[in-house]
């Protein structure tokens, strides 16, 4: 039992890994989930399994496989565009206002950084020597509102990207073990990571 139980987990970590997308928290499907699939593996060793019961499992890990990666991708494509990853897992209206609220909150920010700069700050830029007597004068105090606007403003949209990419992922989830989603076993082509090497996996 001890002996299989490890060949599936160490398969299941494999199958996360080429998933290429951050760990999910209460990422379904381990080692457990997968010998359930196929009913009398557990007590078996690597070499006691049949061919029919080596297809099932690896049709498991197929599937496993890709709902990690549907998780996976829905989570990244909302961290980077907060609101993707909903429209990717069928939740458009949620997905427009994050993208909205993300697109407020750089454009708020950047606004309000701008017109908080000194007056006639915008015409130093590009003069070194200008730059210099202005901050050699003790004026750069004088960037600080500016500079906590912006500070304040990417750390409420690297929040919203955060809760964003949370927020995919359990609804991807959610897709999938309420069965909205569902996916086949499929041979799928690899090749390889930094060019080297070629190999095929479910």
């Amino acid at each position: 039992m001890k002996r299989i139980f490890v060949i599936v987990a160490l398969a299941v970590l494999g199958s996360g890994l080429y998933a290429e997308s951050p760990k999910e928290e209460g990422s379904s499907f381990g080692a457990a989930d997968l010998l359930e699939q196929v009913p009398g593996i557990g007590s078996k060793t690597a070499s006691e399994l049949t061919l029919a019961e080596r297809a099932k499992l690896a049709d498991a890990l197929s599937i496993a496989r890709q709902e990690r990666m549907y998780i996976g991708r829905a989570a990244v494509a909302s961290f980077f565009v907060p609101g993707l990853g909903q429209i990717m897992i069928g939740k458009p209206l949620e997905g427009s206002l994050r993208l909205v609220a993300q697109a407020a909150l750089i454009g708020g920010t950047m606004a309000g950084a701008h017109y908080l700069l000194p007056d006639g700050f915008d015409s130093l830029l590009g003069d070194r020597s200008a730059m210099r007597d202005f901050a050699a004068s003790g004026n750069m105090v004088e960037l600080l509102p500016s500079w906590g606007v912006m500070a304040g403003g990417m750390t409420l949209a690297l929040l919203n990207a955060v809760f964003s990419s949370q927020s995919a992922a359990a609804g991807a989830r959610d897709n999938v073990d309420t069965g909205r989603v569902r996916f086949a076993p499929s041979l799928m082509y690899s090749s390889g990571r930094m060019g080297m090497g070629l190999g095929f996996w479910y």
